[in-house]
């Protein structure tokens, strides 16, 4: 049944997913073709991230306001799905487009790069002007710096933890949703909805920062100077100073686990004994 549900629910907003994705890419080979004015192309790179975040957020609150408590609501909560079921559906489809929004932003980007490359290459064939016997170097202080291990490293702890970052913020999202269409809340939704949702993610926000993780600080790097051209830009592996803790990892999952449960069962509990459709 969740199956079914996250299908239907992908295909009744690929419609607005289509369009927005459509408009990024449309923005990404303007500001290609405009890459000579690096002002214009920066506000339009500013307007294709802040379009994409923007418009994917918006879209998914319509999706979970519009399943639940619409006209639409009525019929789904007919459907043979428990609340449990129609709540992981929600936070899927959610995450599903989250991703493809992602993807669709990295892929609008090399394209942007891709669009701006062929115009110069075409215009003044600046393959001539690069300087290839850099390349070797800068392959060699990639090598020397280790940053393919420092990269695959954090990848490998940083999306499991961007994961949990977007399941936690959806299923936020969501109770607060839930919450103000129950008997608890009469009128001013609206006003009172984004006073939940902000109060519940400054008061999480706190209690990690100050209980579970530490200051940036703890973080630094040097970057060597033994390196010319292009390759001073690679921080090497003696002057990288990671202090990862996995104490701190540990108990960051561990919270937006708790979060998670938590959340989860108040919003199952909020539909089964507090729902109130107008």
């Amino acid at each position: 049944m969740v199956r079914k549900l996250v299908q239907f629910d992908i295909m009744s907003t690929s419609r607005d997913f289509a369009v927005l994705y459509m408009g990024m890419f449309a923005l990404a080979i303007l500001a290609g073709t405009l890459a000579n004015d690096m002002i214009i192309s920066l506000a339009l790179s500013i307007a294709i991230t802040i379009t994409g975040a923007v418009v994917t957020f918006v879209s998914i609150i319509r999706l979970f306001s519009r399943r639940m408590f619409s006209t639409e609501g009525y019929l789904t909560l007919t459907l043979p799905a428990t609340s449990t079921q129609q709540v992981i559906a929600m936070l899927l489809t959610g995450a599903f487009w989250s991703i493809m929004t992602m993807v669709m932003f990295a892929i609008a980007i090399f394209t942007m790069f891709a669009v701006a490359l062929l115009i110069e290459v075409g215009g003044q064939l600046s393959f001539a002007h690069v300087d290839w016997q850099s390349l070797p170097q800068l392959w060699e202080a990639i090598l020397a710096s280790e940053l393919t291990k420092d990269l695959g490293f954090w990848l490998l702890t940083g999306i499991p933890m961007g994961i949990l970052q977007m399941f936690y913020s959806l299923l936020v999202l969501l109770f607060v949703i839930v919450f103000v269409n129950t008997s608890f809340v009469k009128k001013s939704k609206t006003l009172i909805g984004i006073v939940v949702y902000l109060a519940i993610d400054m008061i999480l926000s706190t209690f990690r920062e100050n209980f579970i993780t530490r200051p940036r600080s703890d973080i630094s790097f040097q970057i060597s100077t033994d390196v010319n051209g292009v390759t001073q830009l690679i921080p090497v592996g003696s002057g990288l100073e990671n202090e990862f803790s996995w104490l701190q990892y540990g108990g960051t999952v561990l919270f937006y686990i708790v979060v998670l449960a938590g959340l989860g069962y108040l919003t199952v509990w909020l539909l089964n004994n507090k729902l109130e459709l107008e």
